[in-house]
């Protein structure tokens, strides 16, 4: 006979599997857009880069819309653990991976950083949306949808201003974002 706590051990298991493999994808995929951009990088040299006359206000865009953001996620911490332990961790975690980035790209800005920017943004707006249009994935909520409210429109209009601008600084030609930061 099993012990109850193996039982509760192996269901865990089986019913957090799947966030597991797309924690995983989302990882795989923040890593895929690195190396596309390194590769870019390299291939295109300094040609391809942001222009200086508005590369630099677009990265404080970037860097505010992203602490807009967490600070909403901070915000939201309490009520999360009060539902789940899952729930507040990833809160907290998506808060501090949203700080650290804003901090990286201010001060260290490079395509890697951007890339990586726009990737986990829409990550998260695309969890957001499947949170309020299909349902919450895993945890006390499964199968249950999210009503749509003003904290969580904030934090997810802060995250496509990021994925707007982050892409606009991409896809800009001029000088390099590193250099931005000295100018």
């Amino acid at each position: 006979m099993q012990r109850p706590e193996t039982v509760l051990a192996a269901s865990a298991v089986s019913v957090h599997g799947w966030h597991f493999a797309a924690a995983a994808a989302f990882l795989l995929a923040g890593l895929a857009a690195a190396a596309v951009a390194d590769a870019r990088e390299s291939r295109e040299g300094a040609a391809r880069r942001a222009r200086p006359e508005f590369a630099k206000p677009l990265l404080v865009i970037c860097a505010v819309a992203t602490v807009v953001a967490a600070a909403v996620h901070v915000f939201v911490i309490p009520e999360h653990f009060d539902e789940s332990a899952l729930y507040g961790t990833f809160f907290v975690s998506l808060a501090a991976v949203q700080l650290g980035w804003a901090a990286m790209a201010v001060m260290r800005p490079s395509l890697r950083v951007l890339s990586a920017g726009i990737a986990g943004n829409v990550a998260v707006v695309l969890l957001w949306l499947a949170t309020r249009l299909v349902a919450v994935p895993l945890g006390p909520g499964a199968g249950t949808r999210e009503e749509i409210g003003a904290l969580d429109v904030l934090a997810t209009s802060c995250e496509l201003v990021v994925i707007v601008a982050a892409a606009v600084l991409l896809t800009s030609r001029g000088r390099r974002p590193e250099a931005l930061v000295s100018t």
